[in-house]
Formats: C-alpha cells, sequence, structure tokens
C-alpha cells in the first residue's frame, strides 16, 4: 500500500501462468485505471490467448492440468495449464491477430510496441473487442505493456498468417 503513495516507486504487475482463468480477468483493467501500476508485463499466453480470447467474446473453462493431452486435441480443446479454451475459437483469434498485422504500417516493432498497437486496435474495434481487456486499458491509460514471449501464442499464428499472406 505505501508504495501507491510514494511517488518515487515505479509498480510493475507481473503475470504468468493463468491467473486469468483463476476469475481475473476483469480485475487487471481496473487496477491500471485506477493508476495502480505504471507498467505492465505478461507472458504471451496472457496477453494474447487469454486477453484477446476474452475480449474477443469467447468463454474459457476451468478444468485440471492433469489431463490427457491428446483426448483434449481430440475433443478440439486447447488447454493452458487448467484453463480450457474452444480451440476452434482460439484459431479465430489467430485470424484476428493476423487481421490486426495486416493493418499496421510495415515496420519493425518491438514487442512492447505490438502491444500499444493492440490496445489501441482493440479500443478502435468494438465489433472485435466485446470485452475491455488489460492491452486495452494499457493503452488506453498510456501504460506500457511489456510481452515475453508473444510469438509463444496465438500471436505466433497469427503472425505467421500475416506474413503468408504478404509472400503470397
Amino acid at each position: 500500500v505505501r508504495s501507491l503513495k510514494d511517488p518515487t516507486t515505479t509498480r510493475f504487475l507481473t503475470m504468468a501462468g493463468s491467473a486469468d482463468g483463476q476469475g481475473l480477468m476483469h480485475v487487471w483493467p481496473v487496477m491500471v485505471d485506477r493508476n495502480m501500476y505504471d507498467a505492465v508485463m505478461t507472458t504471451g499466453a496472457i496477453a494474447i490467448d487469454m486477453h484477446v480470447f476474452h475480449a474477443m467474446g469467447f468463454h474459457y473453462y476451468h478444468g485440471s492440468p492433469n489431463v490427457d493431452n491428446e483426448e483434449m486435441g481430440d475433443l478440439e480443446v486447447n488447454r493452458m495449464y487448467d484453463a480450457n479454451m474452444d480451440e476452434r475459437e482460439l484459431v479465430l483469434v489467430d485470424e484476428t491477430i493476423a487481421e490486426f498485422l495486416d493493418g499496421l504500417q510495415p515496420a519493425i516493432y518491438s514487442p512492447w510496441q505490438i502491444m500499444w498497437e493492440l490496445g489501441k486496435w482493440l479500443s478502435e474495434h468494438p465489433t472485435v473487442a466485446k470485452r475491455r481487456t488489460l492491452p486495452q486499458a494499457c493503452y488506453e491509460n498510456g501504460v506500457p505493456f511489456f510481452c515475453l514471449g508473444l510469438t509463444d501464442s496465438s500471436f505466433g499464428m497469427g503472425s505467421t498468417y500475416h506474413q503468408l499472406r504478404r509472400v503470397l
């Protein structure tokens, strides 16, 4: 609590794993809105597979990390530790990321610049972003969003679709 009152403290929100799958998805944007953090750092799985998936109106379900991955694959269920998602919906996230990238000006972008542009894009596309998410809150509040392992998520597939469309 003292750090929230101390103007000399830089506050980071850092996340890895499936915290969002535990029902905390709506907490992070509110905390950013209330100026509780100066920067955010997450994995690609949280930034894209959880938040963009959620923004698009899809749902994930609490499951068990102790399941047979081949059986889950046969059922077209994608599992991120104990969060289960419909694989077909996750493919739509891949395609949406490709669409987002198609709209960017050709340039070299760092992961934090990609997250800034993604937050902006989600804020400006209410047909895509049916729910407000962390990338949007960071963009709207001017909070840098750093994403480690960005391509270890649907961003990796979406960026591949984007590149293939450019060369074919």
